[in-house]
């Protein structure tokens, strides 16, 4: 069985920061361990793709929701990413 761990983050890859080097390094760190990081983050700018793998990282990429049935768009939609 593979364990997983989801990290929620505000920015990620490209951007640089704070709690993108920390989610970065921890997750090299997880991965030693057998651990898959997966990171779900915001598309911005919105040229950046939905979906890539960084460093054997999946980052998922979503625009923000502000209701329910934006929420049930987006969660289907990570349902079924697939790679470029």
């Amino acid at each position: 069985m593979i364990k997983r761990i989801l990290f929620v983050v505000s920015l990620f890859s490209p951007h640089v920061g704070g709690i993108e080097t920390f989610v970065s390094e921890l997750s090299e760190l997880l991965k030693n361990e057998n651990i898959e990081p997966v990171i779900l983050t915001k598309k911005w700018p919105e040229n950046l793709k939905d979906f890539e793998i960084i460093n054997g990282v999946k980052i998922f990429r979503i625009h923000s929701f502000k209701s329910r049935s934006e929420l049930n768009i987006v969660s289907n939609k990570i349902k079924t990413f697939e790679a470029d």
